[in-house]
């Protein structure tokens, strides 16, 4: 699937999916105990450059040709081929966990229209 980025430092870049889930193992220390936590993350190598994403560009909404938002980018970067980001439906549950709301839309304009 071809994926694409607007990114603050990169600009406009294309890549394509990789089918395999990658695992992130991480860490964090809560009250002086060691909690491990591991995610399944999805990746993108480029199309046509060396890296999908530059440093700076964390944050940027992974998009489809049909402008999709399909998830988040995170990492990736300067001597890294793949780039990573979370998918929508996962930021989504996140945001109804942290602000206990039921319900979470977000406004999207087309390209070409205004809001």
């Amino acid at each position: 699937m071809q994926l694409f980025i607007h990114g603050q430092r990169s600009g406009y870049r294309k890549g394509t999916r990789n089918p395999l889930e990658s695992a992130i193992l991480n860490h964090t220390i809560q009250d002086g105990v060691k909690i491990e936590r591991t995610t399944f993350e999805h990746s993108i190598y480029p199309v046509h450059t060396s890296e999908f994403s530059h440093e700076g560009d964390s944050g940027s909404l992974v998009f489809t040709m049909s402008h999709v938002v399909v998830g988040m980018l995170f990492a990736g970067g300067v001597n890294h081929m793949m780039s990573y980001f979370t998918p929508m439906e996962v930021l989504i549950e996140d945001i109804k966990n942290i602000t206990k709301a039921t319900d979470v839309r977000l406004k999207m304009n087309r390209p070409g229209t205004s809001s």
